[in-house]
C-alpha cells in the first residue's frame, strides 16, 4: 500500500471518528434538552396545579363562612356537596369537604378519662370486617399509651418505650396527640389492613374532647356510641338527608341515642361542627396534586371576622 493511500485512510477513519463523536455529543444534548423542557413543564403544570388548589381552599373557607354559626351542619348544606371533573385550563379539579367530627378523634383516647373513649373505640373496632375481638380489645390501650406522657402501661395491651425500644429499627412512644392519623402505624398491634379499614373513620383533632357531629357521622362511628345504640338508625341515616337533628336531644327523641342510664358518662355529641377537611385534586397536563386542608371554623362562626373559618394545617399527597 502506497503512503498517500494509507494516509488517506487515516484521514477517513479520523473523520468518521470525529463525526461519530459530533454524533453521540448531539444526541446526547437533544436528550438532555429534552428532559430539561419535560422537566420545566411538569414543574409550570405542578406550579399551576398547586394554585388551582389554593383557589379550592379559599371557595371552601368562604363557602364555610358563610353558613351561619347558630344552624346545625348536615350533608345536606352546600358545604357536603362535592365538586367532580371541573374543567380548568389544561385540566380537572375535583373537591369536597368533610366534616371531621363526623369521626372518631383518635386524640379523645388522651383525654383525663379515657375508659368512654375506648369503649366507644372498641365497638367502633369490631365493627369492622375481618377484624377479631382481641385487636379490637387491645389496640385502643396501645394508642392510648402512645398518646400519654407517662411510662405507665395503661392495660394488658398498651405499650410504652420499652416494647418499641426493642424493635428494629428501635424508636420511642410518642407522648403527644397525632397530628396526622398516619402516625398510628407506628403503634402497637396496628397493621395495615387495620389501618385501611380505619382510616375513613377516625381523624386527629387537635383536641382530647371532641363531639360527634350526629348529622354526618357515618353508620359505624353512630353505632359506636353506645351498645344500645342502634334502634332507629338505618331510618335515621336516610332521614337526616332531608331531616337532620336539630339539638341532641331529638336523637334520643328519635331513637337514635337511649336515654342516659345510671352515672355512665356520657359521650359527647353535637349538631354542629368546628373542624372540617378539604380534600382537592387537581389534574393539569401530566400533573397531579392533591391537597389536604383541615380547617377550624369557631363555634358562633361570623363571616369576615376574627372567628372565620381558617386552615390550621395542610398537606399534599397525603392525609
Amino acid at each position: 500500500m502506497r503512503r498517500a493511500d494509507l494516509q488517506q485512510g487515516v484521514a477517513l477513519l479520523t473523520a468518521l471518528f470525529v463525526v461519530a463523536l459530533a454524533t453521540i455529543a448531539a444526541a446526547a444534548l437533544a436528550s438532555s434538552s429534552a428532559i430539561a423542557l419535560r422537566r420545566t413543564a411538569l414543574l409550570q403544570d405542578s406550579e399551576q396545579a398547586y394554585w388551582y388548589g389554593a383557589g379550592v381552599q379559599s371557595w371552601a373557607l368562604s363557602l364555610l363562612a358563610a353558613l351561619p354559626g347558630n344552624r346545625p351542619d348536615s350533608l345536606g348544606d352546600d358545604w357536603a356537596q362535592p365538586v367532580i371533573g371541573l374543567p380548568v385550563d389544561r385540566g380537572t379539579l375535583s373537591g369536597r369537604i368533610e366534616d371531621l367530627q363526623g369521626r372518631f378523634n383518635l386524640n379523645n383516647l388522651g383525654a383525663l378519662d379515657p375508659k368512654p373513649y375506648l369503649d366507644q373505640f372498641q365497638r367502633l373496632v369490631e365493627q369492622l370486617p375481618g377484624i377479631d375481638h382481641g385487636t379490637a380489645l387491645n389496640i385502643g390501650p396501645a394508642i392510648r399509651d402512645w398518646l400519654d406522657s407517662d411510662s405507665d402501661i395503661y392495660s394488658g395491651g398498651g405499650a410504652e418505650d420499652e416494647v418499641y425500644l426493642a424493635l428494629d429499627p428501635p424508636y420511642r412512644a410518642s407522648n403527644q396527640l397525632f397530628t396526622s392519623t398516619s402516625e398510628l402505624m407506628a403503634v402497637k398491634g396496628m397493621t395495615g389492613e387495620l389501618y385501611e379499614a380505619l382510616r375513613p373513620y377516625v381523624a386527629a383533632l387537635p383536641t382530647t374532647s371532641s363531639p360527634i357531629n350526629l348529622n354526618t357521622t357515618p353508620a359505624p362511628v353512630l353505632a359506636s356510641l353506645s351498645e344500645q345504640a342502634g334502634g332507629n338508625l338505618s331510618g335515621f341515616m336516610d332521614e337526616r338527608l332531608h331531616d337532620p337533628l336539630q339539638n341532641t336531644q331529638d336523637a334520643v327523641t328519635r331513637g337514635v341515642l337511649p336515654k342516659a342510664v345510671g352515672n355512665a358518662p356520657p359521650l359527647p355529641v353535637d349538631v354542629h361542627t368546628a373542624y372540617f377537611q378539604l380534600q382537592a385534586t387537581v389534574t393539569v397536563g401530566d400533573a397531579q396534586m392533591t391537597l389536604y386542608s383541615t380547617i377550624y371554623r369557631p363555634p358562633g362562626n361570623a363571616a369576615g371576622g376574627a372567628s372565620s373559618p381558617r386552615v390550621i394545617s395542610m398537606s399534599t399527597g397525603t392525609e
